[in-house]
C-alpha cells in the first residue's frame, strides 16, 4: 500500500509538466484504485469510472499547465474524487442537499 501510494504520488507530481495528450501513460488507474480502496460492481462500471478518471486527469494536467504559465493561482492533483463526475462528487463534498443553483 505504501509503495502504491508513493508510486502514484511520484507519477502525479511528474504529470504536472506533461501535456494533456501524454497523461494516460503517467497516472496509473490501477494504483489509484488500490490507494483509495475502490471496488467497482462490475467490469462495465470499472470502464466507466476509468474513463471519468482519465478525463479528470486531463483536466488536472490542463489546470497545472495554466498554473505553470502563470495563468492560474493553484495546482490541482489526483485525490479520492478523481474517478467521479461533478454530479457524483458534489454531494460527497457539500452534503446531500447541495444544488448548483
Amino acid at each position: 500500500m505504501k509503495f502504491a501510494f508513493s508510486t502514484l504520488a511520484l507519477l502525479a507530481s511528474a504529470a504536472y509538466g506533461l501535456k494533456s495528450s501524454e497523461i494516460e501513460s503517467v497516472i496509473d488507474f490501477d494504483a489509484f484504485t488500490e490507494i483509495f480502496g475502490r471496488a467497482y460492481e462490475n467490469a462495465e462500471v470499472r470502464r466507466e469510472r476509468r474513463a471519468i478518471f482519465e478525463e479528470n486527469v486531463r483536466q488536472i494536467v490542463s489546470q497545472n499547465e495554466r498554473y505553470a504559465n502563470g495563468l492560474s493561482t493553484f495546482q490541482a492533483g489526483v485525490n479520492q474524487f478523481t474517478d467521479m463526475t461533478n454530479e457524483v462528487r458534489a454531494p460527497n463534498l457539500c452534503g446531500e442537499s447541495w444544488a448548483p443553483f
